[in-house]
């Protein structure tokens, strides 16, 4: 007897068997976890350093390869792929594909001592290099945008933190970051002819700069049901403070 004759002379039979399918399957269905983007190791990780003011070539030699170097010797590396960008170095290592979860932690925290190695191998001026694990579910940067232009570093700064904010405002971003932007630094110029006739020492004046140039806190005051905060505003605004 084939399965179309069986069917034919037992429909009843056949209806409740396609039923409790169809119920078995709506109840796996909604009860089965499922994620959409499941936080999965992707044997994967890139080290980022940051080192502002640098050109792509003085990149590769300065950083990213004594990082390559030290990356190499990290047992059960597959492939090992640099960029080279101005102010900034990004080298993506791929281990070797089937590793346990447990196995890519330790190799994890080998990639994390090789890059420590490599760090004595780099300019002091250069961010610390960050190792950051490639996981599927993980949110990772999806966008870079480039600036640059006929402008001041201020200037340019100011742009790219307004851009930041704006970027911010979007609904579903979850985080901007400025890389490559130098910090305002202002120099000051001692007299040294007049700091001998006076006979004060470079180390007052520069004690004297950092004393003066902080906000103190200065605990709280209650006034009747109300609480305030008291600060000391000292830090220096513009150029006429120094």
């Amino acid at each position: 007897m084939t399965i179309g004759e069986f069917s034919v002379r037992q429909p009843v039979l056949v209806n409740l068997v396609f039923i409790a399918v169809v119920i078995v399957g709506l109840y796996t269905f909604f009860s089965m976890p499922a994620e959409l983007l499941p936080n999965v190791s992707m044997d994967e990780a890139i080290v980022v350093v940051v080192y502002p003011g640098v050109s792509p070539e003085e990149m590769e030699t300065l950083v990213t390869k004594p990082l390559e170097e030290e990356i190499e010797g990290v047992d059960d590396v597959d492939y090992v792929a640099s960029t080279s960008g101005e102010s900034r170095a990004v080298v993506d290592v791929r281990f070797k594909p089937g590793l346990s979860d447990e196995e890519f932690d330790r190799r994890l925290l080998d990639l994390r001592a090789a890059v420590d190695n490599a760090r004595s191998k780099i300019p002091d001026e250069a961010e610390d290099p960050r190792v950051i694990p490639i996981k599927l579910g993980e949110v990772i940067p999806i966008m870079a945008v480039s600036l640059g232009g006929e402008v001041s570093d201020t200037a340019l700064r100011e742009i790219g933190e307004d851009l930041r904010d704006r970027v911010l405002d979007v609904s579903g971003v979850r985080s901007v970051e400025i890389v490559g932007a130098r910090e305002q630094e202002i120099w000051v110029e001692l007299d040294a002819d007049r700091l001998a006739s006076y006979n004060i020492p470079v180390s007052r004046v520069v004690g004297s700069l950092a004393a003066r140039n902080m906000n103190v806190p200065g605990g709280t005051l209650d006034i009747g049901a109300s609480e305030y905060i008291v600060r000391t505003l000292g830090e220096f605004e513009d150029l006429q403070d120094i």
